[in-house]
């Protein structure tokens, strides 16, 4: 069974993907305006790590979304999954 966090960090990375997509940017611009590095970028999305805080609030900002929200969208969907 796959845990609430695990489920959560899969949400966001999955809503901050299709916000970059949405804004029609690349994952190299994306990087560039969060001042990280486009590898970061893929790492974010594809769940290969963790990020810090600090790396979600910059993509948040490169991405012009509130990184509070997002995080509300993604615990709210993972909680509904885990009652299907």
């Amino acid at each position: 069974m796959v845990k609430l966090q695990e489920r959560i960090e899969r949400e966001l990375a999955r809503l901050l993907k299709e916000r970059r997509e949405e804004l029609r940017l690349s994952k190299v611009v994306t990087g560039q305006r969060a001042g990280l590095s486009t590898m970061t970028i893929f790492f974010v999305e594809e769940q290969k790590r963790s990020p810090s805080i600090n790396t979600l609030l910059r993509i948040a900002k490169a991405l012009e979304v509130d990184l509070w929200m997002m995080l509300k969208r993604a615990s709210t969907a993972a909680g509904k999954s885990s009652m299907e």
